[in-house]
């Protein structure tokens, strides 16, 4: 047992860990794959900052007389009307390439593989169109009129904004990258951590381009993770409780059963001794006649009576552990006159009890009528009793105390035993569970007395409470609805 139990824990760990594993390493190509994304968004966004800077210089020029020069004709077909009518071509050449796409894969003509091709070659062609355009128009522009770097930021800001980019910018330069030489710079906000800097060439002929210090994309890429990170977690959450509700109920099992090992042994030795001295008696009586003697014949047979008494409570006790494997217990229920059954069980406790006993029974109202199992409240109040005068000093007083409230019944019984330790309540009515007495061995059990006591109570759909104080004594309460 011990070796298979080692093994499931390996196995669990090991399972628990691969899924973790596998997990952030899907987790880590996800966030790489995000983060080239929003690179690229970043780009796409200086190229819009740019081609706003650019109309924005244009109008300034044109809207300035004294800018004017009989040499230099700048149209306004170059600014945001051609860009946005450019945007617009290319997107209706990217539907029809889609178009085109779907129904070449449904195995249409070969037209419409030429009309692909064309598509693409317009998209291609526009694209080196715009770069070609927006670099002449730096050429020119810049000579006249320098580079407006807070359009630049307004445009970027607005952009990120849209495409929820988190990332804050700190520094705008334009610079020539031939030689790293800053032609313009503009710190917008101070630096709070490292930063990361994206290029933009809008010269290649000069090699001139925007070059951006924005904070890390982390905040971005984990906003749009949120999804997947959440599930993920509670997946491995969910996982991870399910291993460990496994673990705990492996451990109980295995308690369990060293417990039921325990109790065999126990059983079995204490079944033998009441066996073997009633026979002993009985043997004495038939065979070396000791039963011609009144007195010697009357102290055997008290011997075997008690012997027989032992062992059928020790009967008793195994069948009563055996009631909660039944698939569905029958409960008798009948009206009990509580006083009545109280009444006789004590006095049977009080002539077969080694010690001196005290009983205090208080019954509201007195002819208190109980609609329960009386075979099994009977053997609930014999055991409550019975540990109340086995764990108690040679002195014991019990005061039993029954109340009937508006819905239910109100039962305790108190005694002024040795108690219990506060740490060993909750165990107590564990099946087979012992409270711990040191090197005292006078009160003899196997723990299922107060388990089977909980399981009748629960039958009837009541609860049983205790408390106890070390050296005072304990008080069980029973709480019994009314039918």
């Amino acid at each position: 047992m011990k070796s298979s139990f080692k093994y499931i824990i390996i196995f669990i760990i090991g399972s628990l860990t691969l899924v973790f594993l596998i997990q952030l390493f899907w987790l880590n190509q996800l966030y790489g794959s995000i983060k080239v994304e929003t690179e690229k968004e970043i780009i796409k966004c200086l190229d819009l900052a740019n081609s706003y800077e650019l109309e924005y210089r244009i109008d300034s020029l044109e809207n300035n007389p004294q800018a004017g020069n009989s040499e230099i004709s700048i149209s306004q077909s170059f600014g945001s009307n051609t860009t946005d009518k450019e945007k617009e071509e290319e997107a209706n050449a990217e539907k029809q390439t889609v178009k085109s796409k779907r129904v070449i894969q449904d195995g249409d003509t070969v037209e419409n593989v030429k009309q692909i091709e064309e598509e693409k070659f317009k998209l291609i062609y526009f694209d080196k169109l715009s770069v070609m355009i927006k670099e002449a128009m730096h050429q020119t522009i810049d000579t006249i009129i320098p580079i407006n770097i807070d359009t630049i930021y307004s445009s970027l800001a607005r952009s990120f904004n849209e495409k929820k980019i988190q990332s804050e910018i700190y520094k705008i330069e334009v610079i020539n990258f031939t030689d790293d030489r800053v032609l313009l710079s503009k710190d917008i906000t101070e630096a709070k951590d490292s930063s990361t800097r994206y290029n933009y060439i809008f010269d290649t002929e000069n090699q001139q381009g925007y070059q951006i210090h924005i904070s890390s994309l982390t905040r971005t890429i984990l906003s749009q993770m949120i999804g997947i990170l959440s599930t993920t977690f509670i997946i491995i959450l969910i996982l991870a409780f399910a291993f460990w509700y496994l673990i705990k109920t492996i451990l109980q099992q295995k308690t369990l059963e060293e417990m039921k090992d325990d109790f065999t042994n126990n059983i079995t030795h204490e079944l033998k001794t009441p066996i073997a001295v009633a026979y002993s008696a009985t043997d004495a009586l038939l065979n070396f006649k000791q039963g011609e003697k009144k007195e010697i014949r009357d102290k055997y047979l008290t011997i075997s009576k008690e012997q027989l008494d032992r062992l059928t409570g020790l009967v008793e006790q195994i069948l009563s552990m055996s009631t909660e494997r039944r698939l569905k217990l029958v409960l008798k229920k009948e009206e009990i006159e509580l006083k009545k059954m109280l009444l006789t069980l004590t006095e049977q406790q009080r002539i077969k009890a080694e010690k001196q006993i005290r009983f205090h029974l208080d019954i509201q109202p007195d002819d208190l009528i109980l609609y329960a199992d009386k075979t099994h409240f009977s053997n609930v109040f014999t055991n409550l009793i019975d540990n109340a005068i086995k764990y108690s000093d040679k002195e014991v007083t019990l005061e039993i105390q029954a109340i009937r409230k508006t819905n239910h019944y109100l039962i305790s019984i108190k005694d002024n035993g040795i108690g219990i330790p506060s740490d060993k309540l909750k165990f107590l009515f564990d099946k087979f569970y012992r409270v711990p007495q040191g090197n005292k061995h006078n009160a003899k059990g196997y723990g299922i007395g107060l388990f089977y006591v909980k399981t009748i109570i629960e039958k009837h759909q009541g609860t049983i409470d205790v408390t106890s104080i070390v050296g005072k004594g304990t008080t069980f309460t029973l709480k019994i609805p009314i039918e």
